[in-house]
């Protein structure tokens, strides 16, 4: 059976009994464009979930944006992501053209069931689905899920993935191992497995990424640099480097930002949650060109304020 990799978003569920709503004012993300090269423009719903991504390319014939692609998010009542379509923008046509669409479904429990489409001429076909199945520790921090994917030789599910997860006594993610299963009859086999350390704040300061070749690997290492405030200023990323036994350094980016807004007060899409403590204005990324930095890009950040409803149990 053909193996496929699929990216899962994690979402934890919120029971929608016995709560109160009231409205705050927070600052929003609407878009990141970095000169000359991409735009991204987001826009909410009224609880803060994102629910429209779309992405622009620089066009230097034109000398202007052209839209290149376009993500929408739908929700339950409860928060959940229940849809995802992704659309593709063809000059051809003049408009946006179907590209591939994840539904989910939702047990008590948390655990989800995700049917993967993808667009033909004559409409959306069903291509894969997969389950995944969530375990938790005492503090409910997610230590396990395992993916499956349906088999419709044997029309059954098929295990085809597994990740665990380990924590500090503070709560810091501090390792997650991913193993694949390409057939039954060998079981789990390692694939990746990340490592972080974290500062006395709770900072992420390192990422190390390894792959499994009879022995862990090391791949690429990434670096997170703060100021006394907590605020992460610097990015650094570096690959292993087999003949010199040692990192090399690839590429980096500094980061400017509002310090008055915490993360608290902001709304921004998933994957800038994990990376953005205070409000960022402006990353600048450079490259490594052997012995020295040399800038490549910069990015702006552009945020408004929304009003946002808040459920309190």
């Amino acid at each position: 059976m053909k193996r496929i990799i699929v990216i899962i978003t994690l979402i934890f569920i919120a029971s929608a009994t016995g709560f109160s709503q009231n409205t705050v004012i927070k600052q929003g993300l609407d878009s990141v464009v970095s000169l000359k090269d991409y735009k991204e423009v987001y826009s909410y719903d009224n609880n803060g979930n994102i629910i429209l991504k779309v992405r622009y390319t620089w066009d230097n014939s034109t000398n202007d944006w052209k839209k290149s692609r376009k993500e929408e998010f739908i929700y339950d009542s409860n928060g959940n992501e229940t849809m995802f379509i992704r659309y593709y923008w063809y000059n051809t046509i003049n408009d946006w053209e179907e590209n591939e669409k994840y539904e989910s479904e939702y047990e008590n429990n948390g655990n989800r069931t995700i049917f993967w489409y993808r667009w033909n001429d004559d409409g959306w076909r069903e291509y894969q689905k997969y389950k995944v199945e969530y375990a938790y520790d005492s503090n409910g921090n997610l230590t396990m899920y395992i993916g499956y994917e349906w088999d419709n030789d044997t029309n059954d599910w098929v295990i085809f993935e597994k990740y665990e997860l380990t924590y500090d006594n503070k709560g810091n993610k501090i390792m997650e191992v991913s193993y694949n299963c390409w057939d039954l009859t060998t079981g789990y086999r390692k694939y990746e497995k990340y490592e972080n350390t974290y500062d006395i704040n709770g900072n992420r300061t390192m990422r190390i990424r390894y792959f499994w070749n009879n022995d862990w690997k090391a791949s690429y290492k990434e670096e997170y640099v703060y100021d006394n405030n907590n605020n992460q200023i610097m990015y650094i990323y570096y690959y292993w480097n087999d003949e010199t036994n040692d990192w090399t350094p690839h590429n980096k980016s500094e980061y400017i930002f509002e310090p008055s807004y915490s993360k608290k007060d902001l709304i921004m899409t998933p994957e800038y949650e994990n990376y953005i403590t205070n409000m960022r204005t402006k990353s600048i990324s450079y490259n490594w060109s052997g012995t020295e930095w040399i800038q490549r890009n910069v990015s702006t950040y552009h945020w408004s304020a929304k009003e946002i409803i808040i459920n309190n149990k």
